[in-house]
């Protein structure tokens, strides 16, 4: 597509003199085919011509698709085809997410992910990992886009399946690229680029070429980007490709304005603004609209480039796309400065760093310093290959050599056979004894593990004579009371099955810290550390408990503020803020309050759960953490408890390098807290070191 100088220097000093409307709304529809025929095809083979069918027109022809795509669902349904539906929910992902509907997107995938590993379908596994990783990569949760691409790059490489194998290299390229890893960015763009052009795969050849344009631009070589740009464009044109296309005529609108040229990069970006348009990319449309905004502030044009900024925001804002909105408030600010109205750019400066801080800054402090590690460690493993091969070639001469030292060696040997004999006998008896010292210390070793062992089984008979069966008992009753139709009031049936509800979560709570408990104490349960994200930890806390607390008439409040990143087994902490919980509201009376408290410091983390119960005596507080007594009391609506939570709160927090404690009043209340290492802690670099 060539640019028109002359049309576009009209069409910007129009815009700049008044013009206001941009683009007009249109829509395409074309009729859906029959889903069957009259054909000795199977319903499996249908629905995956239909399905290819889809894969064909994704890009070049969005709008049959939409209307495809319903009938060949309700058609997989209707036979039972898991694989198809799975296909089906992918490909609604991908037109959710060209229409930069990105929760819609992610749900698609994620589904289409969950029957894939339910089928044992790797490749399809691998391409909705893939999916799911563009959408992270879009919400600003870069860790968890590279771990989605990573998981698809690990089968693509495995199988050697190339075309979608380049796919996740640009993608894993453009992901480091927004976190400014340009070195490495372009190690993964290369490597996606060479094999592109070795199996003339055009599509991915010009995905490359962006790549590298962006990397150009990155570096400021604008001249070399609108290079890239510009040859990536040709493919796309060839290719008919309207999506790519007008992703190349916006970013060399970006170049254009780089280089002051205003009107030609006006033509550009409204040229992409149209095809955005018609293929209705709202996330895209909101990019040209803020990029005219930027053309309009670059030649003074303050009060139209705020209007431009105001609608993109409007389109953007409830997209989930933080980076762009970002940066729209800091044109915003830019834009009001201009005006020297301080007050707004002000007001837009704060809420950019306000987004900056939080999004971006996260990005671009932990999670680059862990996405440097994976890299350096990458690079390390090439290198230790490099050496190794290194080693066979000097292996082979040394080999040579070594025959000949032996030679000597066994004429020398025989010289010395007499005296090393002797010398060896008297080692023979040393090491005899040892093994034999040896084996006294393990057999005392295993008494004591015998001992423990024998602890444990105790404990387990004492907790499933005793904790189980008694309210497997009354359970068991109330089933036979309801079968036998003694409850001819209604409420009073509502009142027993909420009772019985009460009994099952306890059981089943019981169960579930029995089950750890029994497990640390074998040894079999070992920290699985990573980066945490806490907010999304007690999310899934409060979901298990908040029920209780509401039969209890229990106020639950949360103290924290925004995400707080730790390094911790997210299974062990999950248990730990569970059985915190749920003790704060077994010993807290109706009308009472539990409060989450989350605060970080330059340390560490402290976690605090505080209630208004009724308090814990003095002389039992060392009691509650001592595994040889298990020390439990009755809650206040008598719920009875093992005496093992705590014990296991203790061991899983101490294993993730923290401290438990507790302070109570009798009669006033208790707080639990614990502590926990910061992501980004001494302590947590310390051990990433160790490990390489």
């Amino acid at each position: 597509m060539k640019v028109n100088l002359l049309t576009g220097m009209l069409m910007f000093l129009f815009l700049i003199l008044g013009g206001e409307k941009l683009y007009a709304d249109g829509d395409a529809k074309k009729d859906l085919p029959e889903l069957t025929d009259k054909s000795a095809l199977t319903d499996r083979d249908k629905i995956d011509m239909l399905l290819n069918s889809c894969d064909e027109n994704l890009y070049s022809d969005p709008q049959t698709v939409r209307l495809q795509l319903p009938g060949i669902l309700s058609y997989a349904t209707r036979v039972g085809y898991e694989k198809g539906i799975a296909d089906a929910k992918q490909y609604y992902g991908i037109l959710y997410q060209q229409d930069g509907e990105l929760s819609q997107a992610m749900s698609s995938y994620q589904d289409a992910l969950t029957i894939y590993e339910k089928i044992g379908d790797e490749r399809g596994a691998a391409h909705a990992h893939n999916n799911i990783g563009i959408i992270f990569h879009r919400q600003g949760k870069y860790v968890k886009a590279l771990e989605n691409y990573q998981a698809a790059l690990n089968y693509y490489d495995t199988h050697n399946i190339i075309h979608p194998l380049i796919t996740t290299l640009t993608n894993i390229a453009s992901a480091y690229i927004t976190i400014g890893l340009i070195n490495e960015a372009e190690d993964y763009n290369k490597r996606a680029l060479d094999l592109a052009e070795k199996n003339d795969f055009k599509d991915k050849l010009a995905t490359s070429l962006v790549n590298m344009g962006v990397i150009s631009s990155k570096r400021q070589k604008l001249t070399e980007a609108k290079h890239y740009y510009t040859r990536a464009l040709n493919v796309y044109e060839e290719l008919d490709n309207q999506r790519g296309v007008a992703n190349c005529l916006l970013n060399i609108g970006v170049i254009w304005q780089k280089q002051g040229k205003m009107p030609i990069a006006f033509e550009h970006t409204i040229q992409a603004m149209s095809l955005f348009k018609e293929l209705n990319d709202h996330n895209r449309i909101s990019q040209c609209i803020n990029n005219i905004g930027v053309i309009l502030e670059k030649v003074g044009s303050y009060e139209k480039a705020i209007n431009y900024y105001t609608a993109a925001l409007k389109i953007i804002g409830d997209m989930g796309v933080s980076n762009e909105v970002a940066r729209i408030y800091k044109n915003l600010s830019k834009a009001y400065a201009g005006l020297e109205n301080y007050k707004e750019a002000l007001y837009y400066h704060e809420k950019y760093k306000s987004y900056s801080d939080s999004v971006i800054s996260l990005a671009k402090s932990q999670q680059i310093a862990e996405l440097q590690t994976k890299y350096e460690t990458q690079k390390k493993e090439q290198l230790i290959e490099l050496q190794q091969a290194k080693l066979e070639r000097q292996k082979l001469l040394g080999n040579t050599l070594l025959g000949l030292t032996i030679s000597i060696l066994l004429v020398a040997g025989l010289i010395i056979y007499a005296y090393v004999q002797k010398r060896l006998d008297n080692e023979k008896i040393t090491q005899q004894n040892t093994e034999i010292a040896r084996q006294n210390g393990m057999l005392a070793m295993q008494k004591n593990a015998l001992e423990e062992l024998n602890q444990t089984k105790d404990k387990l008979f004492s907790v499933i004579g005793h904790d189980l069966r008694g309210p497997i008992a009354n359970m068991r009753s109330i089933f036979d009371m309801v079968l036998e139709d003694e409850f001819t009031d209604r409420k009073e049936l509502f009142d027993v099955m909420k009772v019985l509800r009460d009994k099952t979560c306890d059981t089943h709570n019981l169960l579930e810290n029995l089950l750890y408990w029994s497990r640390s104490q074998q040894g079999r349960i070992t920290p699985n550390q990573g980066v945490v994200d806490l907010s999304e930890l007690v999310e899934d806390s409060l979901d298990l408990i908040k029920a209780d607390a509401k039969v209890k008439g229990i106020d639950m409040e949360i103290r924290m503020e925004g995400a707080v990143l730790s390094y911790c087994d997210a299974d062990m902490i999950n248990l730990v803020l569970r059985n915190l919980l749920s003790n704060a509201i077994k010993f807290t009376p109706s009308g009472g309050r539990v409060i989450l408290e989350i605060e970080q410091n330059d340390q560490n983390i402290k976690v605090a759960v505080r209630d208004t119960g009724v308090g814990i005596p003095k002389e039992n507080i060392p009691k509650l953490f001592d595994k040889e007594t298990y020390f439990t009391t009755y809650g206040t609506n008598k719920e009875k408890g093992s005496g093992l939570g705590l014990n296991l709160c203790r061991e899983f927090v101490e294993a993730n390098s923290g401290n438990i404690a507790v302070d109570s009043q009798q009669g006033k209340g208790s707080v639990f807290y614990f502590t926990l290492p910061l992501a980004g802690s001494r302590q947590v670099a310390d051990k990433q070191f160790s490990d390489v």
